[in-house]
């Protein structure tokens, strides 16, 4: 599978060849994937933030090593979440840490995103990821492999588009990315696509007119 290019950061790579970066080639938005305690990410935070580009991080559902001080209201964190309720969650992981997961969650101030791969199993259980992203008051991106479910449950899955802070992302049955919640699209012109058109949603569910067609 290609890595993205923009990934500067991987666990199974020497994190220091990428450390000499080029501040004039580095594009407006950075993709960063890596363990949360990775030593790399401070030194890569200072060189993007130099370039006044913006830092994407992308962490497990472990990320108390990540230091919110060094991100700036640009940037924004995507976390991986297990499962999207208590019970799925810690026996997902294999302990009891989803109390703790939100609480490191709500130390973030910049823009967050939770990140839930949904499947058979918890497919019922999605409106209480909802739940899950409005305490932290983080956004939520349900990504899915549409042959995995039926036409029904596709387009339910579809229809938290239209709920507030929530978004789907259909995935290529294609090998994931090493981390858990990391799109394997990310760095195709797909992913940044479907990045653009979220955003473009995003920007006119400000919009009084346009808000009450998305809640009707």
């Amino acid at each position: 599978m290609a890595c993205d290019p923009h990934c500067l950061v991987c666990p199974t790579l020497n994190n220091t060849k990428f450390l000499d970066l080029d501040l004039e080639s580095l594009p407006n938005i950075i993709n960063i994937i890596a363990p949360s305690n990775d030593t790399c990410i401070p030194t890569l935070l200072d060189q993007i933030h130099l370039k006044k580009s913006a830092a994407r991080i992308w962490v497990n559902h472990k990320f108390s090593g990540l230091d919110p001080t060094g991100l700036t209201p640009d940037d924004a964190v995507f976390v991986w979440c297990p499962g999207p309720h208590k019970q799925l969650f810690n026996d997902a992981c294999n302990e009891d840490y989803f109390d703790e997961f939100k609480q490191q969650l709500c130390r973030f101030k910049c823009k967050k995103t939770v990140v839930l791969m949904a499947k058979q199993l918890n497919l019922d259980a999605l409106p209480e990821f909802y739940d899950v992203i409005t305490e932290c008051q983080s956004e939520g991106l349900i990504m899915y492999y549409p042959k995995e479910f039926t036409k029904n449950e596709r387009a339910y899955i579809k229809r938290f588009n239209r709920v507030k802070n929530m978004f789907c992302m259909p995935l290529p049955n294609r090998p994931c990315h090493a981390q858990m919640g990391v799109p394997s699209t990310i760095g195709t012109f797909a992913f940044n696509r479907h990045d653009w058109w979220h955003c473009v949603i995003r920007s006119c569910r400000s919009m009084p007119f346009v808000r009450s067609l998305f809640l009707s």
